[in-house]
């Protein structure tokens, strides 16, 4: 096993077919929803394997997501994509974005972003260019933002970073879960799970 997945957030803003939103509101809430959806802290989290297609407007919307779901911890956390090095896979692009992050959590080692020469001064958080770097890598994010605002989310954590036993059942994570269209059930059936093991 090389990663788990630990939680997941999505929000479509229909905002257009091809352009993201600019203030990447959408997309930082999507961040958010996963950050709940995992038990996790802005704090904890190690590397994000961003969409980065390349182009001026969606890679300055995911870096005013990014700031608007973190803070300033944003600017700590490392960031890179693997578009550069593997193209736009379209529909297999967040198949890709999986495994590049799985590896990267196994060898702990984060992927540069191949081809970034001259980013864009909107563009000025931690991302990794041109050459890979060792990092200590416990907990991952990945974006994927598709055509139509299409906004999703995924948490991925190297095998032994487990959550201290208190932090998942705090209510307020339970709540946050529960509000998610396809986290109802999945939070009902671990509340049924956790009643039934104590």
């Amino acid at each position: 096993m090389y990663a788990e997945l630990e939680g997941w957030g999505f929000t479509c803003d229909a905002y257009s077919m091809a352009k993201p939103l600019e203030s990447g509101a959408q997309q930082g809430r999507a961040i958010g929803q996963t950050l709940a959806s995992a038990h996790w802290f802005p704090e904890e989290v190690d590397y994000i394997n961003a969409c980065g297609l390349g182009t001026i407007d969606l890679d300055a919307a995911e870096t005013s997501a990014i700031k608007h779901a973190f803070g300033n911890q944003a600017y700590r956390i490392p960031v890179s994509s693997l578009k550069g090095a593997l193209g736009h896979a379209f529909a297999a692009s967040g198949a890709f974005q999986v495994i590049g992050t799985a590896l990267a959590l196994e060898h702990q080692f984060i992927p540069p972003t191949l081809h970034l020469t001259m980013p864009d001064p909107l563009c000025d958080l931690d991302y990794v260019a041109l050459t890979g770097r060792p990092a200590r890598i416990r907990r991952a994010l990945i974006n994927s933002f598709g055509f139509g605002g299409k906004n999703i989310v995924l948490a991925l954590s190297h095998v032994n970073a487990l959550a201290p036993h208190d932090r998942l059942l705090r209510t307020s994570d339970w709540d946050a879960i529960h509000n998610q269209p396809i986290g109802a059930a999945l939070a009902r059936s671990l509340r049924t799970s956790l009643a039934q093991w104590k």
